[in-house]
């Protein structure tokens, strides 16, 4: 019975189980994966563009060609970005290995 249980704990502490996530610890919430209703949209050059039903800040993130990004979960409505967000995972890890030195 006690091998069965560590090789249950070792099946999904390892990966045994495929489980889609949304977000890692450090990754923000992209697009489609984005539950509110209702979010603040920042354009991707900085400018306000005021509160927009959920559905047409990822028309306007699509049309735009960039992703829709969350900065803020705890505000209401939620902060939301309209950028590349391969370019910010870049510049974020580039910029945490330089702090590492």
């Amino acid at each position: 019975m006690l091998d069965l249980l560590w090789i249950l704990c070792i099946y999904f502490f390892y990966g045994g189980v495929n489980i889609k996530r949304t977000r890692k610890s450090d990754d923000n919430y992209i697009n489609e994966h984005i539950k509110a209703a209702e979010v603040m949209v920042i354009g991707p050059n900085g400018e306000k563009m005021g509160v927009k039903n959920i559905k047409d800040a990822r028309t306007l993130a699509e049309y735009a060609g960039f992703d829709l990004v969350m900065i803020s979960s705890n505000s209401n409505p939620p902060v939301c970005k309209i950028m590349d967000y391969n370019k910010f995972k870049y510049e974020k890890q580039k910029q945490h290995k330089e702090n590492m030195k």
